[in-house]
């Protein structure tokens, strides 16, 4: 009778010991929550007084310029955007940060002469492909 009673205690013992180790990890993970990176990944928000970081608008490829429609690349003293493709001509914006750095100067220029070459202000390019999408220039040295 003696070694039934402590048989009945160790098991009380081990069977309490797990429901408060079960409760202290429940509590635990509805305060910390899941430690699984995937769900801890949040966008991290600029500190005061940085520039949030900023998708990338158009590539840099050597000397060659890869614009995407509607998305502003800077060249030197000039920020180039494409605005598309439409009755021959390629659309474009261009910002003079020299001249005027709040202003964007539209621009139409037809498809075939641009493959040969032409100027944005004091720059000159020679368009190397084009689709609605993006398009690629080449700047041309004097």
């Amino acid at each position: 009778m003696f070694d039934n009673t402590r048989a009945s205690r160790w098991v009380v013992i081990v069977f309490f010991t797990a429901i408060i180790v079960f409760f202290t990890y429940f509590i635990v993970f509805l305060i910390m929550g899941s430690t699984d990176p995937y769900y801890k990944q949040r966008a991290k928000r600029p500190v005061a007084g940085q520039e949030a970081p900023r998708a990338v608008s158009g590539l840099k490829l050597g000397d060659q310029l890869i614009l995407v429609r509607n998305k502003t690349v800077a060249d030197g003293q000039l920020k180039i955007t494409y605005r598309g493709k439409s009755a021959g001509e390629l659309r474009l914006e261009v910002i003079s940060l020299a001249l005027d750095p709040h202003y964007a100067y539209p621009r139409r220029i037809p498809i075939r002469a641009a493959r040969n070459g032409f100027w944005l202000f004091d720059r000159q390019f020679r368009l190397l492909s084009i689709s609605q999408a993006n398009m690629r220039l080449m700047p041309v040295n004097p």
